[in-house]
């Protein structure tokens, strides 16, 4: 396998020894990993490599056609034995999003019949949406929007979540409550789908929004190298953020939209949009906000570019914070 490790051996150690520690301390309790094969190709090959094919080792999420034909793409539940060459070459890429961790004594069946109920889940509007769970970037902004109900059924039969900060080798730590574990098994089959409120929604933008700056970063470094270059990328995501908060101002909201007006900013200038034959565009009601930018190349000249180029304030209002 080709997956070289992320951390250091002696980070890698100390994450098993944070790990081992955590379920040691409930008797009789396993180390489960839900792991998401579409991160890595290495991932299924792994599963397979360091397992066997009983089911009280690992068991796909998905089941009947999807389990063949989605294999490499789907979640998987592993038994993770403490001290196992599995463990070991898992907390190899700790701080990557494979998965997350969980401590039950519940066996793998009833735990995978546990979380195959949260696959799909209902938005505000009543809408099914997949639900990657099983992504810590995820989950560890789930779990501290929901209520005490909404814990007690996503837990279910699991006493303890654990996975990556995003940031170190530091283990996040969510412990159910000490009931929960004992009445997940006694809920009812005929349950309705898991609902997503708002709370959820908005905890989940902030994870949507630094993915799409991200994005935005390797356009730019890629299409616009000479206008960013010179910058660094804490420099470049600050003022990424600032042209996506100019652009929904005028109530773009699509990615191709928001890419474009942000392209511009670095291309000609800042300001671009002050302009008066291009704020006139942009401004449009007869034309649908995420088609204005597109619009200003049949609506403006070169001339009107040039103009542009000429009143550039250079970043001074991001600088002014305005």
């Amino acid at each position: 396998m080709s997956n070289e490790p992320r951390l250091p051996p002696s980070s890698a150690r100390k994450v098993r020894q944070q790990l081992s520690e955590a379920v040691e301390r409930l008797p009789g309790a396993w180390l489960y990993a839900l792991l998401d094969a579409a991160r890595h190709p290495d991932i299924l090959t792994g599963i397979e490599s360091y397992t066997s094919s009983h089911l009280a080792e690992r068991a796909c999420l998905y089941r009947g056609e999807a389990e063949s034909t989605l294999a490499r793409c789907a979640p998987y539940l592993v038994r993770v034995r403490l001290e196992s060459a599995l463990l070991q070459w898992l907390t190899q890429a700790w701080g990557a999003s494979w998965g997350v961790y969980l401590i039950s004594t519940a066996p793998l069946e009833q735990l995978r019949t546990h979380f195959r109920k949260f696959l799909l889940v209902e938005d505000t509007q009543g809408k099914q949406l997949y639900f990657r769970f099983y992504d810590p970037r995820v989950l560890r902004l789930f779990l501290p929007a929901c209520n005490a109900e909404e814990l007690q059924r996503f837990y279910g039969p699991v006493a303890s979540f654990l996975m990556e900060d995003g940031r170190s080798e530091k283990i996040l730590h969510f412990a159910g409550d000490e009931r929960t574990a004992q009445q997940g098994t006694e809920r009812t089959k005929a349950e309705r789908a898991f609902r997503i409120r708002q709370e959820h929604e908005s905890a989940f933008y902030s994870l949507a929004e630094a993915a799409f700056v991200e994005k935005l970063l390797k356009h730019l470094r890629t299409h616009h190298e000479g206008s960013v270059s010179t910058l660094s990328d804490t420099e470049l995501k600050s003022r990424v953020r600032f042209g996506l908060q100019q652009a929904r101002r005028y109530g773009i909201t699509w990615e191709s939209s928001l890419t474009a007006f942000v392209g511009l900013m670095f291309e000609f200038a800042p300001n671009f949009d002050e302009h008066t034959r291009i704020k006139a565009v942009l401004n449009d009601p007869a034309i649908h906000p995420n088609r204005r930018v597109r619009a200003l190349i049949g609506r403006t000249t070169v001339q009107d570019w040039q103009e542009v180029q000429e009143r550039s304030d250079h970043w001074h209002r991001l600088s002014r914070g305005s």
